[in-house]
This record gives structure tokens, sequence and C-alpha cells, in this order.
């Protein structure tokens, strides 16, 4: 990762394999997601718990958002993840 910064977006298309992200960022978005880059997630809403580790796959400015390929999951959350989907697909 380039930086340790912490930034706080909103989980939008969720699926088995990753999700996008809407970020609102004033500045430009190639200073802070670059594709390729590994990024740590975690979320801190009580009826969704889900932490791990993924890789950007695309960054736009356009559609304020980036899209998250998972890559490996904290204890549990690969199953939460998956209950979670089966109930909401």
């Amino acid at each position: 990762m380039r930086n340790h910064s912490m930034m706080l977006g909103w989980i939008q298309d969720i699926s088995y394999g990753g999700f996008k992200v809407r970020v609102d960022i004033p500045l430009n978005f190639n200073d802070f997601f670059c594709t390729g880059d590994d990024i740590l997630f975690e979320t801190y809403v009580d009826f969704f718990k889900l932490k791990g580790k993924g890789n950007i796959r695309w960054a736009s400015a356009e559609k304020d958002g980036i899209g998250i390929k998972f890559k490996e999951f904290d204890n549990g959350n690969k199953r939460f993840l998956d209950d979670f989907l089966k109930i909401f697909s």
C-alpha cells in the first residue's frame, strides 16, 4: 500500500468476488487510489461485520468510487459474507 490513511465510504454492489465502495473525496482521486494497490477494509455497522484485505480493481472519480476484489478475510468473515449474500440474493 502506498499510504496508511483511513477513509470512510459506503459499500455498494457487494458480491462473492468483491464490492464497490462509494467515497466522497474533494481532491484528485489518483492521489488516493491506484489500480492494483492492496487495501484493508472493515465495516462498522452492528448488523454487518466484514473485515479483510482486498485489491483495487478500478477507481473512478466520475462514479465516486472504487472497485475492490476480495483477497482474504479475517476469522469467520468469509462465512458471514456467504450467509449474508444467500439471504439477500
